[in-house]
């Protein structure tokens, strides 16, 4: 199964959630997935009835155990770029609290 993302429905989501209301929508926080992935990969799973079972977990399990050391990139932004970012995306950083 591919899943595709609209850029164009993606930036407007907030305000026109309405309009895929027919449609599975799972909101996941990038911290939650960040901090239990398998707890976060499972409800991921389960709201779009994707077959997840044991085989499938231990493997998810293994792949994690694997990157346990990885580290996220960390960006020196000056105050001109961060205002920038802020202007571009303030729709979102404010309707999901990222600041």
């Amino acid at each position: 199964m591919r899943l595709l993302l609209s850029l164009t429905v993606y930036y407007r989501y907030p305000e026109r959630h309405h309009v895929i209301s027919g449609r599975k929508v799972l909101r996941m926080c990038f911290e939650k997935l960040e901090s239990d992935p398998v707890k976060e990969i499972t409800k991921l799973y389960k709201a779009f009835n994707l077959h997840y079972d044991d085989a499938f977990g231990e493997k998810l399990k293994s792949f994690l155990s694997g990157i346990e050391d990885f580290q996220k990139n960390i960006f020196h932004l000056t105050m001109d770029e961060k205002t920038f970012i802020y202007q571009r995306l303030r729709h979102h950083m404010d309707h999901y609290g990222y600041h």
